[in-house]
């Protein structure tokens, strides 16, 4: 198993979710293993930034793998690219069988759900040492193909979506060794001669490859080992770099892997850590709206729409959806009641009227009309991130199937009563405000 990730010059969109589910979910050698493919269509439609996507995959050699290991991979995974980020990111999971072997394909929209800022799943170069210590980590404890297995080592990787070049240039390849068996070709000058001569170019040589660029081709590709080694200077060191790779291949066969095994998950834990700390210092959570806006994944679980599972919403849903109702309500009357705790400790604490102490009574009396105005606001605030919710939710229902109508609709209602009785609920504190200030103020 190695993971991959593909590159995206223009930032990325939908289309890639388009691309992962074009005939062959028809076909059957495409299906959605985890997430929603709409709701992460909208999501990256509604990214301002650039960069909107993070694509890439999990290929296997394998044609294919338990069921609970492909989701228990799939939540490592996810832990490892972006720990102490649950429920913040969105995420697609698709899986592919039409070449023979399984891939799980990942798209990520590049935002945090929370603060809406730009989120990056993967940085080649800080990122790539923690993932492949994951990828080899899963590769040893569940015995999958390892691409750094030497016995896995081609003299040429070619590109499959260059079917024709790859083909030439695997054609060239077997036309290099059967010269250097018939003795024709003795050592590695000669062979870079030869390709001069027939007009393909040399573009670059190391210790143990050289790149070779056809007339037709955009790019050079590397061809390592073997004869392209710089130890190949005769037909007997050619057998000694044979021999060098089956020495190799022992070896690694041969080695402790439970002691690699240990290693690799206390290397990758550091890693993991520290990607944590970055993440939490650059994504600081707001606490007071931790739950209140409701993110793309909560509705999705909460109405659980999840496509492979393909179940009726029912009544343990329907509990989990008022459970997070309550929430945003107790969230919302908690805040409403802090300008009346701090209210009760005014009086409380508020002084005699006496023209000795006129200074601590105007004070008291600036602080007294600071914390209705910040109780004012706290209120408003909520009453506009449930607005905001509301809106978003309206936007979300747009892109739901028939099925998941009904339980929208009962969601949406729910959130009017809220605001209602946020509002009710804000007025009638402030009616209160206004009767004990006139009281105090007519002693």
């Amino acid at each position: 198993m190695v993971v991959k990730f593909f590159s995206n010059k223009k930032g990325g969109s939908s289309k890639a979710i388009d691309y992962l589910l074009n005939e062959r979910e028809t076909l059957g050698t495409a299906k959605v293993l985890q997430g929603d493919p709409s709701i992460t269509r909208e999501i990256i439609k509604t990214i301002n930034y650039k960069q909107k996507t993070t694509v890439g995959c999990l290929s296997f050699e394998e044609k294919d793998i338990d069921q609970e290991l492909k989701y228990k991979l799939i939540e490592e995974f996810e832990k490892t690219i972006l720990p102490g980020m649950e429920d913040r990111y969105n995420i697609l999971w698709v899986e592919h069988t039409d070449k023979n072997r399984l891939e799980l394909n990942f798209v990520i929209p590049k935002i945090d759900l929370e603060t809406q800022k730009s989120l990056n799943p993967y940085y080649h170069k800080a990122d790539l040492p923690r993932i492949e210590k994951w990828q080899d980590l899963q590769n040893l404890e569940y015995k999958f193909t390892n691409p750094k297995d030497p016995s896995k080592a081609r003299t040429l990787e070619t590109n499959s979506k260059e079917i024709h070049l790859s083909k030439d240039y695997e054609e060239l390849d077997k036309k290099l060794h059967k010269l250097a068996s018939e003795q024709k070709i003795q050592n590695r000058e000669q062979l870079v001669e030869l390709l001069n001569k027939n007009s393909l170019r040399v573009t670059r040589t190391t210790k143990n490859s050289i790149s070779i660029k056809l007339p037709n081709s955009k790019r050079a590709k590397k061809f390592k080992g073997s004869i392209y080694d710089e130890q190949f200077r005769s037909l007997g060191s050619l057998r000694t770099i044979s021999n060098r790779t089956r020495t190799e291949i022992k070896q690694y066969n041969s080695r402790d892997t439970s002691r690699e095994i240990k290693q690799l998950r206390e290397e990758l834990n550091s890693y993991v850590q520290d990607k944590a700390i970055k993440l939490q210092s650059k994504y600081k959570s707001n606490s007071y709206n931790h739950d209140i806006i409701l993110t793309s994944r909560d509705i999705s679980n909460n109405l659980d729409i999840s496509i492979p599972k393909q179940r009726e919403l029912d009544s343990t849903k329907t509990d989990e959806i008022h459970s997070r109702e309550n929430k945003i309500y107790n969230s919302s009357k908690s805040s409403s009641n802090l300008g009346q705790e701090k209210e009760k400790h005014l009086y409380r604490t508020q002084g005699l009227e006496n023209d000795s102490i006129r200074t601590t009574t105007t004070g008291r009396n600036r602080r007294s009309r600071r914390i209705k105005y910040n109780a004012y606001t706290e209120t408003r605030n909520t009453r506009d991130r449930i607005s905001k919710q509301l809106r978003a939710d309206s936007e979300f229902q747009q892109i739901k199937q028939s099925t998941y109508s009904y339980a929208i609709k009962k969601v949406r209602e729910r959130f009017r009563e809220l605001t209602e009785k946020v509002v009710s609920k804000t007025k009638s504190l402030f009616k209160s405000k206004r009767r004990d200030r006139g009281v105090f103020m007519g002693r």
